[in-house]
């Protein structure tokens, strides 16, 4: 058979298949918009990617950032609460420096013979008024009681207690005279 000869049978069986006649130029255009399609999808879906990996580069910049912000902000707060620390510390350090100086001249004014000479004076005169006090209290003598505020008067003249004797003999001897009416 020839070339001829078997286009024309083709073509008979095709007519009686009942199949539709199929354009080139037609399934060429379907074809090419498929193939078209395609690329734009692929092109697409590759911006699409690219975008996404993008869109993850700068959160995590974003979240890095975010992070150095979260620990500087923990660093401040570290740093003050040592200062605050630091400041406190500081303060019972000058306290404690402040009730060493403070033993340190005690210590000192203790060791002085005539601080030592001086309290006991003072003791001395305390005592002298602690018996007045307790003659005029406890026995109601008070001529007794008089003449230990004479004596811390006399003997004691530069100490608080003879103030206190001045005063209390005089009340004494206001109390001892009899009303004039």
């Amino acid at each position: 058979m020839n070339e001829i000869n078997l286009k024309k049978q083709l073509k008979q069986a095709d007519q009686m298949s009942h199949l539709p006649e199929v354009d080139a130029d037609s399934v060429i255009v379907g074809v090419r918009r498929r193939l078209n399609h395609r690329k734009q999808t692929r092109r697409y879906n590759l911006a699409a990617a690219a975008a996404i990996v993008v869109l993850c580069f700068f959160t995590a910049q974003k979240y890095q950032s975010w992070q150095k912000d979260r620990q500087i902000a923990r660093l401040q707060q570290d740093v003050q609460e040592l200062t605050r620390q630091t400041e406190a510390t500081l303060a019972k350090l000058e306290q404690l420096l402040d009730s060493q100086e403070t033993a340190l001249q005690n210590v000192a004014r203790y060791s002085d013979p005539e601080y030592k000479i001086k309290a006991a004076v003072d003791e001395a005169a305390f005592v002298l008024m602690y018996q007045a006090q307790r003659m005029t209290e406890k026995y109601n003598n008070k001529e007794s009681a008089a003449g230990y505020y004479r004596q811390v008067i006399q003997y004691f003249a530069d100490t608080p207690s003879a103030e206190t004797a001045k005063i209390k003999l005089s009340q004494l001897e206001q109390n001892e005279q009899p009303n004039s009416i």
